[in-house]
């Protein structure tokens, strides 16, 4: 006899936000987004999370050591298909320009170690990955993650900081090389 997994409301939300992706409704946020309050800007700043990879075993980094460059910050998930789409291309600008001008930054969200760590394995990528956890969506949110067709916000979600630690660009859903294009403008 077979029996049938019933998937969780958890479950259930992420797969409807990653289908809304696909069929566009939740495209992007404005280009010159309205800064978030002081205050969240600071306690974003202030995060300091345990980075995941292979050999990283726990080390935690400061996102205060980013500041001073511009910054493209990547929310994403091991179970979210939109977001491993775009973990490549991602690999592939902040290799090309990383080393010049540019920092890249991935926050797994809703992710335990082990996983992240067999994803990166399998699929690595160039940049630093960091783990967010259950409150990698409340922290995405402060940033600007939320839509009217997606007020808890969705996945991916990519924000880009100048080199003085303000947003200049954000977008829900998979990030293209169409977009890095017209925010490097």
């Amino acid at each position: 006899m077979t029996t049938l997994h019933r998937p969780s409301r958890r479950q259930l939300l992420a797969t409807a936000a990653i289908f809304s992706f696909g069929s566009g409704l939740a495209g992007c946020g404005p280009s010159q987004p309205k800064q978030p309050d002081a205050g969240k800007l600071t306690a974003f700043w202030a995060l300091r999370l345990p980075a995941a990879g292979p050999g990283l075993g726990g080390k935690e980094v400061a996102l205060t050591a980013f500041r001073g460059r511009p910054l493209l910050v990547n929310f994403w998930a091991t179970w979210c298909p939109p977001c491993v789409a775009e973990m490549p291309m991602l690999s592939r600008f902040y290799a090309g320009r990383g080393a010049r001008d540019w920092q890249c930054l991935g926050l797994t969200v809703q992710d335990e170690r082990a996983q992240v760590e067999r994803f990166l394995a399998r699929a690595p990528v160039a940049y630093p990955v960091v783990l967010a956890g259950a409150k990698g969506m409340e922290i995405s949110q402060t940033l600007g993650n939320k839509s009217l067709e997606l007020p808890g916000g969705g996945l991916p979600f990519t924000a880009l900081f100048d080199a003085n630690g303000h947003i200049t660009h954000r977008k829900i859903g998979q990030l293209h090389i169409s977009d890095l294009a017209a925010w490097l403008g």
